[in-house]
């Protein structure tokens, strides 16, 4: 694991080593000045707030902070990065000490007085509108330290519990049995004892704590024994009012168990103290009462001061296990029938395609309820039952790439049955198959795993753990878990597991060199579940209720999916690379991202339209000046922010640039950058032996001229010649499309900046899509086990005796799928999560089209292509991921119309522009997004964490659908499965993070309304 660092302020010592990776350093610089209205409004701003933090405690005050400590902020954050200064100057660890130390801060002090930003900081501002300041600057540098280098990685969410959402409080020992009571709390028995506690240490060593033989330690029957524990899903039709008994869950949260015996006391709830009450305001009424829709209509802080708000909070009171539910989720569920006997041994999207004679409903959303009772009445009606014990009943996992699973069932009868619906509850033969989604993909682990464990799956004697970086296997030794209580799974969790493994690989030769080095510059091992091409991290610990997840390791022992179980594998925590190695030897670094304030030229009217640029990950986005977001240079703020801070707000606000830009470029696209030559801008560009396009790459000509150019309109008051200082102001970018877009930069030597780097930025980005082609077509090949399209040929060795390539292995190492599967995504460390292009098509009809899709915080965003047009338009939707499912594969090709999916029709070979060669099936590379309509920015709720979340404006709570709400459909379609399976990971994952920073909007979408069980 990456050390942690420790503060030396103040006293006189350097810190240690970073442990940042130079493979993660992103750089970005603004190119040219901006306008002073800019930088006044936004000092004004921060000037008046007073939620923002400070650094440190000293200047942590929330009135409007005086000058003296302003300075003194400024001089804390001087003290900090003295030494790296110092460092950065030439200088030598021997040499420093607290009168080196001293003599930095006194001179970096010097050079941020005489600084064109210290003076701006304390100015206030000319209120001209048109005047601009400043030079070049490298975001997040100051006074030549990069301050967002120095700080470090954000965190995995699951390095530390989160705040639980609720105001449950738990007692701290199973033994004592005392209860204590709070403020709206509540007591029970404790689920899992204390890691040193006595009993939990006796249970472990006499592997007694319960008889797996006999199911009455395990679980208490509420019901004649006649009756069958089941899956109950709850429908979205109403029906009468009625309280119906039914049978009680195996409530394996809320069971305590020692010395063998099985303990099935809980603590009654205490809720004393402060009470849930209505506030009649006695002038509010009015004469007129008010009309239902505006009833209905309430959310939020509306309905919190009301009747029904008071009910919503006596009913979120009352616990899941309370009321004897193990687990309740909102799930899409496809429910079929077939008349035959049996549908193989484990149904999963393989099997279903060769299975014939499927009726089945469509997609619909569901209230999932794992056995249990529900005392409150209303909201929901009982619509299927999976009988568990049944010996007919097999649970599968239908999909990994959507960790969707499946139950196979006999028919099981209910009260209420619609006509429809006849043949899943009354018939005599045949069997009902359930397809389950959840939304969130850790819950859907846990689904599976208490599910798998519930039907008698048993864990192994040992896990055979794989190191691809050193092509090495291990096993992990297992006791008899079967025999222990569920807080004991506790006892593997990821940090233990990884040193386990890393003691045992130290033996290994290549470990110092393969692993132990890279570990040494910043990364750390992780594990992962991997089945086939296809990765899954275990990074989610928690739930979201703060509640530990101890099977989070071995919950992928119940991943198997048609016969082909998941294996373990400790892999290196890889991210985005930022620099290549070619054939060569050549090393090749990414060149700093660039934005700043231009004009466009229109070729027509040789008018000029203010515009900002900013390049993200090898796109070029444009946006209004108006919502630029443009950065702030380090220190002209009064609130100085942590560098975590400054790193998470960096990337939140190229979220922002990238969600209201209007038009998206991909770098690949520009043929040549060069310096405008002709007074008069053209439409296209033509042949490359044209007189006009010779040299465009050659050295760019530096006049003395451009050196004097003061930029702006005081640089053209002295010139005679405007247009042509006009055009020496500008350049041009030849497109792929054969049109020229001319942009026009403050003064020339800005324009050359621009030229520079872009032409740097193309070179890069263009090589890296060339080989991430080739490195996607060496996974697909060995990955999947399929042959290549165009088979490798020797290219110096002409000899037709040699023998062809070695055929692909499906079980060979694959270290390079962690590039595919990086912890950017996790870990939110760039704006741009994921980005490509895809075909797509609004709903399930219509035409396909080309789309540049990309995913932000917890926003997919579409930017249409057309071959005639430079840039990408933003014109369609901007989806947000808070209510959206993704599913691929057969499951979403069932879902076209009748007709579009021809699943007999033989695949094509296709070639693409960056060289990557695919044959995959349609339904390989088909994945759908369910989403309901919500604003950008919605469900960013206040408190969330981190700082860096997005704010759209204010703070807004996505409302709650009904189940039986509409949704919206998006089908895609990507070139190849690899592909297809990182963007539904990538998206499943965003999902993820977007329910973990709403944990109290998902509690109560699951606690929203109860089912109505038979008697």
């Amino acid at each position: 694991m990456a050390p942690v660092l420790q503060s030396h302020e103040g006293q006189g010592m350097p810190p240690g080593p970073s442990s940042k990776s130079e493979e993660h350093r992103h750089r970005r610089r603004f190119v040219g000045p901006m306008p002073e209205s800019i930088l006044t409004s936004e000092v004004t701003v921060n000037q008046q707030s007073q939620k923002k933090r400070r650094w440190f405690s000293s200047s942590s005050r929330t009135s409007v902070a005086s000058q003296e400590d302003e300075d003194q902020c400024l001089r804390d954050v001087i003290k900090v990065h003295a030494y790296a200064f110092f460092k950065g100057h030439g200088g030598k660890d021997e040499d420093w000490g607290e009168e080196e130390e001293m003599s930095v801060q006194e001179e970096m002090l010097r050079r941020w007085k005489q600084s064109e930003w210290s003076k701006l900081r304390n100015a206030k501002g000319s209120g001209a509108k048109n005047r601009w300041v400043g030079t070049s600057f490298d975001i997040g540098t100051f006074l030549g330290v990069n301050i967002l280098d120095n700080a470090q990685l954000t965190t995995s969410p699951t390095s530390s519990p989160p705040d639980s959402p609720t105001k449950s409080t738990y007692a701290t020992s199973g033994n004592t049995g005392k209860q204590s009571s709070a403020v709206e709390t509540f007591v029970t028995a404790p689920n899992r004892p204390s890691p040193g506690s006595p009993a939990r240490k006796n249970d472990l060593v006499s592997g007694t704590p319960s008889d797996p033989q006999n199911p009455s330690s395990y679980f208490t029957l509420a019901t004649p024994s006649d009756e069958q524990p089941g899956t109950v899903l709850g429908d979205p039709l109403q029906g009468p009012s009625r309280v119906m008994d039914h049978l009680q869950a195996p409530d394996l949260a809320s069971t305590s168990h020692s010395n063998g015996t099985a303990d099935h006391s809980v603590i009654p709830s205490q809720r004393k103290g402060k009470k849930k009450q209505v506030h009649y305001e006695v002038n509010a009424y009015d004469d007129e009462p008010t009309s239902p829709s505006n009833v209905l209509a309430r959310s939020g802080q509306e309905v919190a001061e009301t009747s029904a708000g008071a009910v919503e909070a006596a009913r979120a009171e009352i616990t899941p296990e309370e009321r004897g539910v193990l687990m309740r989720d909102r799930m899409l569920v496809r429910v079929s029938h077939t008349g035959a006997d049996s549908v193989g041994t484990a149904f999963d999207e393989n099997q279903n395609r060769i299975t014939q004679h499927l009726e089945y409903e469509d997609w619909s959303e569901f209230m999932v309820s794992l056995p249990g009772k529900e005392r409150l009445t209303k909201h929901k009606y009982l619509a299927f039952v999976v009988p568990l014990d049944s010996p007919r009943t097999k649970l599968s996992l239908y999909s990994f790439v959507d960790m969707t699973f499946c139950f196979v069932c006999p028919p099981t009868p209910v009260l209420c049955v619609s006509k429809d619906r006849l043949r899943f509850h009354t018939a005599k033969s045949g069997l009902n198959v359930f397809v389950f989604k959840v939304k969130v993909r850790s819950r859907a682990q846990d689904w599976i795993w208490k599910l798998w464990r519930h039907v008698g799956g048993r864990l192994p004697k040992s896990i055979e753990i794989r190191c691809p970086t050193l092509d090495s296997r291990l096993k992990l030794d297992l006791p008899n878990l079967d025999a222990l209580i569920l807080s004991d799974y506790g006892l593997f969790d990821r940090d233990a597991v990884i040193q386990l493994c890393e003691k045992s690989l130290r033996t290994v030769r290549e470990w110092g060199w393969l692993v132990q080095r890279r570990v040494n510059e910043g990364l750390s091992l992780e594990l992962a579940w991997r089945m086939g091409a296809k990765l899954d991290w275990v990074w989610q610990l928690y739930d979201l209720h703060g509640r530990p997840r101890d099977w989070a390791v071995l919950c992928g022992l119940a991943l198997n999916q048609g016969g082909k179980p998941s294996h373990l594998e400790i892999r290196l925590k890889v991210h985005k690379p930022n620099k290549l190695h070619l054939k060569d030897g050549t090393r090749l670094d990414e060149p700093p991202g660039i934005e700043g304030y231009l004009d466009t030229i229109k070729p027509t009217t040789q008018t000029k339209q203010p515009v900002y640029v900013a390049t993200h990950d090898g796109y070029l986005f444009t946006m209004s000046p108006e919502h630029a977001h443009p950065p702030f240079p380090h220190g002209v703020s009064p609130e100085i922010l942590s560098p975590k801070e400054l790193k998470e707000a960096e990337v939140s606000r190229g979220a922002k640039q990238i969600l209201a830009a209007h038009g998206a470029l991909d770098l690949r696209n520009i043929l040549v950058v060069r310096r405008a030559f002709h007074q008069t801008p053209r439409h296209t560009h033509g042949d490359s032996s044209d007189d006009d396009e010779v040299g465009v790459w050659q050295e760019l000509d530096r006049t003395e001229s451009d050196n004097e150019d003061r930029g702006g309109e005081e640089g053209l008051a002295t010139i005679p010649d405007k247009p042509r200082k006009h055009m020496r102001r500008s350049f041009e970018l030849l497109m792929v499309t054969g049109h020229i877009v001319r942009l026009e930069a403050y003064s020339c030597i800005v324009a050359l900046e621009w030229i520079h780097r872009l032409r740097a930025l193309i070179t890069y980005w263009k090589t890296k899509h060339q080989m991430d082609a080739k490195r996607e077509m060496d996974l697909a090949h060995h990955g999947a086990g399929r042959t290549r399209v165009t088979p490798l040929k020797h290219v110096h060795v002409v000899d037709q005796n040699l023998p062809p390539e070695d055929p692909p292995d499906p079980e060979s190492s694959l270290p390079d799928l962690s590039a595919v599967y990086n912890w950017c995504l996790y870990q939110n460390c760039r704006p741009i999560l994921k980005c490509g292009k895809l075909f797509a098509r609004k709903g399930l009809r219509g035409q396909y089209e080309h789309l540049q899709l990309v995913l932000v915080n917890g926003h997919l965003i579409q930017f249409q292509i057309k071959p005639t047009m430079s840039l990408h338009y933003h014109k369609r939707q901007t989806i947000n991921l808070i209510d959206a499912y993704v599913c691929s594969g057969y499951f979403a090709a069932q879902t076209l119309p009748a007709g579009q999916f021809q699943p007999d029709t033989p695949a094509t070979a296709r070639r693409y522009a960056d060289g990557l060669e695919t044959d995959d099936p349609e339904e390989d590379t088909l994945f759908m997004l369910w989403y309901r309509s919500h604003p950008v920015g919605a469900g960013n709720e206040t408190g969330s964490s981190p700082v860096a979340q997005l704010r759209m404006g204010p703070p807004r709570s996505a409302v709650i659908p009904p189940l039986s709400a509409k949704r919206k459909v998006a089908l895609f379609r990507t070139r190849s499965k690899l592909e297809r399976d990182a963007w539904c990971w990538a998206l499943n994952t965003e999902i993820e993070k977007v329910a973990h920073s709403n944990p109290q909007r998902e509690i109560r979408m699951r606690e929203t309304g109860d089912i109505i069980h038979d008697p």
